[in-house]
């Protein structure tokens, strides 16, 4: 049985924080394979959080601009 879209979601999330089992990486895999949707928000996650990283300690204070970049960017995600 595959995922729901939320649940490829809460997977993609936790696959940045942790290794994924085998099954969990297949089943993620095959939904992202089928769900359009999904597969560019978890690229969209993915991206996130390498700009995430990319930063500075200097950097840590964002623009308004960045800051509305991030929120648009959650806000497609939750769709």
């Amino acid at each position: 049985m595959g995922y729901s879209c939320r649940e490829a979601m809460r997977i993609a999330s936790e696959a940045l924080d942790r290794p994924l089992s085998t099954a969990e990486r297949w089943r993620l895999r095959l939904h992202l394979a089928m769900c359009r949707d999904c597969r560019h928000a978890s690229e969209a996650l993915r991206k996130l959080r390498e700009a995430a990283r990319a930063l500075r300690p200097d950097q840590a204070a964002l623009s308004e601009e960045q800051r509305a970049k991030i929120r648009a960017a959650l806000a497609e995600l939750k769709r």
